[in-house]
């Protein structure tokens, strides 16, 4: 019995190849946003074809598919959100049947993912590894494309003319479209690169991921890369460390890097430190513009037209905050509200507008899940606590960035809970094994079996059971 247990317990630590081919192709696939064909209104990109074609390969070889009751309770709810507008509301329902379609991917590739992880000994590390060689990758190609060296693979011909900044230099967007998700997903792997245990590797990776994060000109990328440099000084040895210790590295880093980009923007050309200068005072015209109400004036920049959209989906929201407007109907609500034909750049603000109260609800029971699970106090002492700082990290930095773009169709956004319920499923497996072991334990000591090594051995064969006087006389003897 105790040797078939630890033969279940050694087999549920051992990552599968399956395991590894899922957990890969959901990662590099992340990083990529290509569209292969559109058939009708649905678009076909890489992301949903490996979704239909290797993901469930790579389920066929996995043990087992494990249904998350989370991952379970997220798609009811996203369901509501896109369904109560088209089928309560009377809006347009064109979009509906291609976003259920997106959606239902979206959940199958996480269910597939979560099953692989919880057949690794350390579902984060595993991620964590793939996600950095990922994000390595990508900021060497996001380099060679803002030097003008490699062309940008992904965006089309009507965008190019945005790309480029100023004269040789271009915002890079590694396989990507948006240079801003390029970025983001940068910075996750920036979060994973820090606690790489070795030293070399991880100050090459995060050298390596910083550059290509700034070859991107993102400002949200490069706003919460800084934040998460700050919040991982010391790692991974942080835990050791005292709280003074702590503060008093991170106030370094944070000096550090402020030193390092003042250098940069020093040693910049005339032109690039126009362009920052642009884009800086561009981000206090939009926060003035969302306090105040007021509108631009002249040419829009990127931030007042962020102003704009914030102010447009919010006046959608609180008309139509019974029902929203359905999916794929937000662009032409906000240009019927505002004159911009786009996206509210802003995952919650969208997800309401699409669902209404359903979309609210959608948005809070996310975060439920992920503070539920990731809460402090919930992992057992025997459980090793790597990757649960770096999961609360990752959730901090997608709520940041999920604030300046639109995820709500996105596989991206279910990256969180299936992390976040991955390591409770794995807190939970870990506090159940011990039981058993700690009920073994108990079980032998009744018995007088002794199990150590493997071996069973009965102690009272080897127990002297004559009375005292018989045994001292032959210690006499003797």
């Amino acid at each position: 019995m105790s040797a078939g247990l630890n033969r279940t317990l050694v087999g549920a630590q051992t990552t599968s190849r399956g395991a590894v081919l899922v957990i890969a192709c959901f990662v590099s696939c992340q990083f990529v946003d290509i569209t292969i064909a559109t058939i009708g209104t649905f678009v076909l990109s890489v992301q949903k074809l490996v979704a239909i074609l290797v993901l469930p390969f790579g389920a066929a070889i996995l043990r087992r598919l494990h249904l998350s009751s989370d991952l379970t309770v997220f798609l009811g709810l996203m369901t509501l959100t896109f369904c109560v507008g088209p089928l309560l509301g009377g809006y347009e329902s064109e979009s509906l049947t291609n976003s259920l379609v997106s959606l239902f991917l979206n959940f199958s590739a996480a269910t597939i993912v979560y099953s692989a992880l919880l057949e690794t000994n350390e579902p984060v590390r595993v991620i964590g590894r793939v996600w950095v060689c990922a994000a390595v990758a990508t900021s060497i190609l996001a380099v060679g494309q803002s030097a003008g060296v490699v062309p940008l693979f992904a965006v089309t011909s009507d965008n190019l003319q945005y790309q480029e900044v100023v004269a040789g230099v271009q915002r890079a967007s590694g396989l990507k479209e948006d240079a801003n998700f390029a970025a983001m997903m940068l910075v996750i792997g920036l979060i994973f690169a820090r606690s790489t245990p070795n030293a070399s590797r991880r100050f090459l990776s995060t050298c390596a991921i910083l550059a290509g994060i700034t070859a991107t000109l993102s400002r949200m990328g490069i706003i919460v890369a800084i934040l998460v440099m700050v919040a991982t000084a010391g790692a991974p040895k942080a835990s050791s460390r005292s709280l003074s210790q702590r503060t008093l590295s991170r106030l370094f880093t944070a000096a550090a890097v402020a030193a390092a980009g003042l250098v940069a923007f020093a040693l910049s050309s005339g032109n690039l430190r126009h362009y920052l200068d642009e884009r800086t005072r561009d981000l206090r015209v939009a926060f003035h513009q969302i306090v105040s109400g007021q509108t631009a004036d002249g040419p829009v920049s990127s931030g007042a037209e962020r102003a704009a959209l914030f102010r447009g989906t919010a006046t959608i929201i609180r008309d139509k905050f019974a029902t929203g407007v359905g999916p794929g109907n937000v662009p032409q609500a906000l240009y019927e509200e505002v004159g911009l034909y786009k996206p509210a750049h802003n995952t919650y603000l969208e997800t309401v507008a699409i669902g209404g109260i359903f979309g609210a609800l959608a948005i809070l029971g996310f975060f439920a899940i992920v503070m539920l699970r990731l809460r402090r106090g919930s992992w057992p002492s025997t459980l090793p606590k790597t990757g649960i700082s770096e999961v609360r990290l990752l959730c901090v930095c997608v709520g940041l960035m999920a604030a300046v773009l639109t995820l709500t169709y996105n596989a991206f956004l279910w990256i969180p809970l299936i992390l976040a319920t991955a390591m409770a499923s794995a807190s939970a497996s870990e506090a159940g094994a011990g039981a058993k072991r700690a009920e073994l334990r108990r079980a032998s000591g009744r018995s007088g079996v002794d199990r150590t090594d493997g071996r069973v051995a009965r102690k009272e064969a080897t127990r002297d059971h004559r009375p005292p006087a018989d045994r001292q006389m032959q210690i006499n003897k003797d």
